[in-house]
């Protein structure tokens, strides 16, 4: 038979452990030599081939398999040297040691413990550490300088900017987060699904009053659309459009929605205007009862924002007791 060869830049060393799995003992003298002469046959590559073949299917294997226990043995790590602050300790203020196990806090202690074998260790000597923080009052999916009619034009800066958001809060030290107004839920799932994110909580849609702040920073026809939990007003129903079922804008109504979405807390304004919006509707008194008996029920925070003096004098101002919201845990981190 013709023998087809080829030369070929291969080191004249080769190392083999197990090569009989996938080449005969004569085929892999026979390639051995090749490589030992500089010249290898076509049916010695196709061997070589399958040999390696072999090889990498049980180097990945092993390699994953380490791969595991390493992350088992690195799912606890110290932080050591950092000055913890955190109110609510006695010994605030003081150089402490902390283990994280997994995303927990396990144990916060003066010194390090003599057998911490298996675990990571973080040097924070000469740094801070503090509990995770929470802010209460976020729009994540607002995009500074760049209004809702300009998205359009440009997708790729706002999916970028969307993008690194969730990220953004880790690192400045915010592990919670709640969103008081949502208009489009799909960029705040899609922050919860990223690799790494805060706890992200949020109130639903807004509890405005029909042409109401903040309804009149879009155009009128799509109102109702951007705020489906408009709310109308028994009081002042004739800023009701006839185009929209009043049952379905009824307090009652948007607080469901709210809760079927997953809402912690309830949004609604008094704001009657400032600058070139003013005089705009707000919501009476019987309004307010309305809105503040479904979330008492229904047990949800209520968040009402304003700049009126007459709602700082405390005249409206009312406290419900927030559903149960566990803070501080990162995941995915």
């Amino acid at each position: 038979m013709r023998r087809h060869t080829f030369w070929v830049g291969i080191p004249r060393a080769l190392i083999v452990v197990g090569a009989e799995a996938a080449l005969s003992v004569p085929t892999l003298r026979n390639v051995i030599l090749s490589l030992w002469t500089g010249r290898i046959s076509r049916d010695d590559v196709r061997a070589l081939g399958r040999a390696f073949s072999t090889f990498g299917i049980i180097f990945l294997g092993t390699l994953s398999l380490l791969t595991s226990i390493a992350s088992a043995d690195a799912a606890k790590t110290w932080i050591v040297g950092a000055t913890v602050i955190s109110p609510e300790r006695p010994d605030s203020g003081r150089v402490l040691q902390v283990l994280i196990d997994g995303d927990r806090i396990s144990a916060v202690t003066p010194t390090l413990p003599a057998d911490i074998a298996g675990a990571a260790v973080v040097h924070a000597e000469g740094q801070y550490l503090i509990p995770g923080l929470m802010d209460s009052h976020v729009h994540l999916t607002g995009i500074p300088a760049i209004p809702y009619p300009m998205r359009a034009q440009h997708p790729d800066l706002v999916e970028a900017y969307l993008r690194q958001v969730p990220r953004s809060f880790l690192r400045y030290g915010y592990t919670t987060v709640v969103d008081l107004i949502v208009t489009d839920p799909r960029p705040l799932q899609a922050m919860r699904e990223a690799p790494a994110h805060p706890d992200i909580y949020d109130c639903g849609g807004a509890l405005p009053v029909p042409n109401g702040y903040p309804t009149q920073n879009a155009p009128a026809e799509y109102r109702f659309r951007i705020f489906p939990n408009t709310v109308i007003d028994p009081a002042h129903t004739e800023n009701f459009p006839a185009s929209e079922d009043p049952t379905a804008h009824a307090a009652r109504a948007a607080v469901e929605r709210i809760l079927r979405g997953g809402g912690i807390c309830v949004k609604t304004f008094f704001e009657r205007g400032f600058g070139r919006d003013r005089n705009l509707p707000v919501p009476s008194a019987e309004a307010d009862r309305g809105r503040r008996g479904k979330c008492a029920r229904a047990r949800l925070a209520a968040r009402q924002q304003h700049r009126s003096p007459d709602l700082w004098r405390g005249q409206r101002h009312f406290h419900l007791r927030p559903r149960h919201v566990e803070l501080g845990a990162v995941r995915g981190e």
